[in-house]
């Protein structure tokens, strides 16, 4: 059987992380998530800062050591990003399917609206602007990017 890579795909405050912990906590071996490893590095809640894009080039190498160390021991991985374009998808999928992974997408089209509803009743909010963003560059799933797709709305 092959280990399987789920990538989701939605704006911040779609609902990926809380999809994850319902439905595919206990099947997963290793969760990846840019955000985690962003608070680590920024010391959040304690330093107040929870995102610095001088970082980004910090967060992104470490997302990409634990995928490439994943995928060698074959884990199973969710990796929690909101993995908007196909410019930043395709290199892990094309990665993971070089390991012999399946691919299965959770594209989670919501609306703009629900979007920004569901991020101000969370605990730690984004400006509306960085959601708005998000939407406008979020790039639909394409046949060839999966194995398996499922939409949640």
């Amino acid at each position: 059987m092959s280990p399987k890579l789920i990538l989701p795909i939605g704006c911040a405050a779609s609902g990926k992380t809380s999809w994850f912990t319902r439905f595919i906590s206990p099947n997963v071996s290793f969760r990846i998530s840019a955000d985690e490893i962003r608070f680590e590095i920024l010391n959040y809640p304690k330093s107040g800062i929870d995102f610095d894009p001088m970082i980004e080039p910090q967060v992104w190498a470490k997302v990409w050591q634990l995928f490439i160390a994943n995928t060698l021991v074959r884990n199973p991985i969710f990796l929690d990003c909101t993995n908007l374009t196909q410019a930043r998808r395709m290199p892990f999928i094309n990665c993971a399917r070089a390991f012999g992974y399946e691919i299965q997408i959770v594209w989670f089209k919501k609306s703009l609206m629900t979007c920004l509803q569901q991020n101000a009743a969370r605990d730690r909010t984004l400006d509306e602007s960085i959601i708005a963003r998000q939407f406008v560059a979020l790039q639909a799933p394409e046949g060839y990017e999966y194995d398996t797709l499922i939409k949640v709305a």
